[in-house]
């Protein structure tokens, strides 16, 4: 379904609009246009000479009409994802998992983070974020999965935070008081060894 609004950012005319209409494939509702019915919009993606453009155009267009919020951020990003655009699709990704966060919708939040870091899987900063719902998800599995291949990421000042980050985790979401002393312990070594080494702390 595309609203009023968001049919008036996409490059079309109204004569395009009426043929469309024409063809009985969509129906006019409340200003905007849907399918009539699910198979019909699964074969018409199915017969798209320009996917991937056409993910963009409407990627684009649903932004521009959802306005400054991130109600519509997966939604955006799941088309620029369908377009090859990953890079754009990362960003749009995070703000729908931190959208999400703070309407605590966790696991909505975890699978978020999920698909950014499959748009970005080298970027430890956001597997550090999906550790961390994972954590308050009660997931400890995969919480230290997360956590693994985000340390495996991160620079040596990087690992300095991400330990602290971590101590913070299992002294207030774990409530382990024994793991969240040992990584600060762990942040402090780090921390002298990166200033033997002459780098910038975070």
């Amino acid at each position: 379904t595309l609203s009023a609004v968001e049919i008036a950012a996409l490059p079309v005319t109204a004569d395009s609009e009426r043929a469309v209409l024409e063809t009985g494939l969509v129906r006019r509702t409340r200003g905007g246009l849907a399918y009539r019915h699910a198979l019909l919009a699964e074969a018409v993606r199915a017969d798209l000479r320009d996917p991937e453009g056409t993910h963009l155009l409407v990627a684009l267009a649903v932004e521009a009409a959802a306005g400054p919020g991130d109600e519509r951020a997966a939604e955006v990003a799941r088309h620029l994802q369908r377009a090859g655009r990953d890079d754009l699709a990362s960003p749009r990704w995070q703000r729908a998992a931190r959208h999400a966060r703070s309407l605590g919708a966790l696991p909505e939040a975890a699978a978020f983070w999920g698909e950014a870091v499959a748009c970005d899987p080298d970027d430890g900063g956001l597997r550090l974020e999906l550790a961390e719902v994972q954590a308050w998800l009660g997931r400890p599995d995969e919480f230290e999965r997360a956590w693994a291949d985000a340390l495996a990421r991160l620079a040596p000042d990087e690992q300095v935070v991400a330990w602290c980050r971590r101590g913070l985790i299992f002294k207030t979401v774990v409530c382990n008081p024994t793991a969240s002393h040992a990584a600060y312990r762990r942040a402090r070594e780090l921390l002298l060894a990166v200033a033997e080494m002459g780098l910038p702390s975070a």
